[in-house]
């Protein structure tokens, strides 16, 4: 404690230093101390401590960014809506965090029954890069616009932007082929079966193949916007690989590549998987050895869906 400043008058230099040192003037590491202090008690859950040490930063420092945001939130949870988006705002104005920022502002009208500006700000967040369509889609802050046809245009606009296969028809052409199937050969016998699903949000459709004698094999399928053609990589137990390029068209998708065996051996193939009237699919795999000369018919299964509900029954 200083008793008497008449002491120090004759050092101009030490007086600098105590004023450096007056409360409320914090150096930069004393203000981030400030800030992680601040952020601990946020994540304790202790929204008074937070809010105390948030609000004195900002008073320091007005524009930092991260803690106007942090402020934000904490007002939220002290359910002061209109201070935390009056926060959120000062952290948009400094770019701090655009796409989650700019959500948050967007959650702070539609708590405070404005449509509007909640939709306009969500659309604001979107394009500054948001991408959680799962906050989205279950947030609470949003229920009171969820309904809202802004909103749904909106949740569409961001779900075309990170599932673009959702959308796009051109991954939808081989969806006739998803499903569980038995597969009979031409004679009626029952060579296999086969579960074909469709993965990874529509981008990925994978087969499942097991045949009669209990062998497996997987094949997964996409379509490659880079050639405009889908593609087939198979692998099975046996060791044999296999690989098509092809595309839909007149109701069946017709591939070619090459069968390479656990020797290394090559084969030619192409390869009809046709949806018939009935819904069937009847699938013809094609192989040549002599390099397309002469042709024929390696595989010949007519799919039919198996029955689920009487499997159920039994």
């Amino acid at each position: 404690m200083i008793k008497n400043l008449n002491y120090f008058r004759s050092f101009p230099g030490l007086i600098i230093v105590l004023v450096l040192c007056l409360p409320g003037l914090s150096t930069g590491l004393d203000a981030q101390v400030l800030l992680d202090q601040a952020k601990q008690n946020f994540n304790d859950h202790n929204w008074i401590d937070a809010k105390d040490k948030f609000e004195q930063i900002v008073k320091d420092s007005s524009q930092n960014g991260e803690a106007w945001f942090y402020l934000g939130l904490t007002y939220v949870n002290l359910n002061q809506i209109p201070a935390a988006l009056r926060a959120y705002q000062k952290a948009d104005s400094l770019h701090f965090a655009p796409a989650q920022t700019r959500y948050n502002i967007a959650c702070a009208y539609a708590l405070q029954n404005d449509k509007g500006k909640s939709i306009q700000a969500l659309a604001g967040a979107i394009n500054a890069g948001f991408k959680n369509i799962q906050q989205l889609s279950t947030d609470p802050d949003l229920d009171n616009i969820r309904n809202e046809p802004e909103f749904q245009e909106l949740f569409i606009q961001l779900e075309q932007q990170i599932f673009p296969c959702l959308h796009n028809p051109k991954y939808s052409e081989f969806d006739f082929w998803i499903g569980e199937w038995e597969v009979f050969n031409p004679q009626g016998q029952k060579v296999g079966e086969n579960y074909i699903q469709k993965l990874m949000q529509g981008c990925l459709i994978q087969e499942n193949w097991t045949s009669a004698r209990g062998s497996r094999g997987t094949s997964i399928n996409y379509f490659d916007p880079a050639v405009n053609k889908w593609k087939q990589n198979w692998v099975d137990e046996n060791g044999r690989v296999i690989w098509y390029v092809g595309e839909f068209k007149d109701y069946a998708m017709h591939f070619q590549g090459e069968l390479i065996d656990p020797q290394g051996r090559v084969e030619q193939a192409r390869v009809i998987l046709e949806l018939l009237p009935d819904g069937n699919v009847h699938h013809v795999i094609r192989h040549s050895k002599d390099s397309g000369s002469t042709w024929y018919i390696w595989f010949d299964g007519l799919y039919k869906r198996k029955n689920t509900d009487t499997e159920m029954q039994d």
